[in-house]
């Protein structure tokens, strides 16, 4: 137009501008990295979750301090009114607040103390209330477990230490029929009547016998893998996105065109909801999903559905799981007919609070 004149920018002023959004971009990309890094570095109980306040962090045991809140702290450990000194509930001896070391009924062995070899096997021929002559197993993880060591001879359990939780792991030996399912009744009563408890770092472990062929393991390996969406509307949403048990990361593909089963299990992961490395070392398939729990008809039923739908499967080939179980259909319906009657109704009561 004439008369008007546009003032473009010289070389040395875009150069310049493009400078300082380049610098006014890497400060804030500096201070969103400085931000993220605080939010990483919050340190939460192990036992709640709650981040923790460093003012005031117990600081009585160097050995676990920072790892839980207050609150926490004074639930699950105790001070020895001789030694002066702080200890895990389960280091406490059948006097009230006396560790083990000072009341020398017990001899301290420091960080393996309260742990003992499991019982002798369990056989029976009674199948009423477990309806699978399959063998399994059980480990529970417990968050407190105040003087473990009473119910040591009292029941077939065992007990060992795990560094992802605040308790004991209590572990079966290998269990058979309705003979397995008393000693479950009897661990869980005693664990009930000492007053032991779980948390959310707490799971329940189930093992499954597997004497089957190649065949059949597939066939079970692929059954809960086009299955795994309905087990894990069976447990609460902190086991679904647990690191200990997450989705299995094989697909049906691998699992089809393994040669050798052993070898295929012995390259997978064990912390998977649905573990196939066990089978190396125990014979087993190892269960992972189920949250910690001390409620022994819940253990129960969730043995019975996972005896059944493995009886069921291993029967079968790998063709007819995929076409039982195709991955573009909702078969709940089909899944919920796999179990026993009264086992149904109670894990639909439970799928159900789940949603609600």
């Amino acid at each position: 137009m004439p008369g008007v004149t546009f003032d473009l920018p010289t070389r040395p002023a875009v150069r310049g501008t493009c400078r300082r959004l380049l610098e006014s971009w890497q400060v804030r990309r500096a201070r969103m990295h400085r931000t993220a890094q605080r939010q990483l570095n919050v340190h939460r109980c192990r036992a709640c979750g709650h981040a923790l306040d460093p003012s005031t962090n117990p600081r009585d045991n160097v050995a676990y301090r920072n790892r839980y809140c207050r609150r926490c702290y004074n639930r699950l450990f105790f001070r020895c009114v001789r030694c002066g000194r702080r200890y895990p509930t389960y280091n406490q001896s059948e006097l009230a607040n006396v560790c083990t070391r000072c009341d020398g009924s017990r001899e301290y062995s420091g960080h393996n103390e309260a742990t003992w070899e499991a019982g002798a096997d369990s056989y029976c021929v009674s199948f009423d209330r477990c309806t699978s002559e399959r063998r399994f197993g059980v480990e529970i993880e417990t968050a407190e477990c105040r003087n473990a060591s009473a119910i040591d001879g009292k029941t077939r359990f065992g007990a060992k230490h795990d560094g992802s939780i605040s308790g004991r792991e209590f572990y079966s030996p290998i269990l058979k029929g309705d003979m397995g399912f008393a000693e479950i009744d009897n661990f869980c009563d005693h664990a009930k009547r000492r007053g032991w408890s779980v948390d959310y770092h707490c799971g329940t472990h189930i093992h499954l016998d597997m004497p089957e062929g190649t065949d059949a393991l597939k066939a079970v390996t692929v059954g809960y893998l086009l299955t795994y969406d309905y087990w894990a509307q069976l447990v609460p949403e902190h086991r679904r996105t647990n690191c200990y048990c997450p989705r299995p990361r094989y697909d049906v593909r691998d699992v089809v065109q393994a040669y050798n089963f052993r070898s295929f299990a012995r390259c997978q992961d064990r912390y998977q909801f649905f573990n196939i490395a066990a089978y190396v070392a125990h014979t087993t398939f190892e269960v992972r999903g189920l949250e910690g729990t001390l409620d022994k008809q819940l253990i129960k039923n969730w043995l019975k559905v996972h005896l059944t739908f493995t009886d069921f499967c291993a029967t079968l080939s790998v063709s007819d799981v995929c076409n039982l179980f195709p991955r573009e259909q909702d078969n709940w319906a089909t899944f919920r007919r796999l179990a026993l009657k009264d086992t149904a109704r109670y894990f639909c009561r439970r799928r159900a609070s789940f949603k609600s």
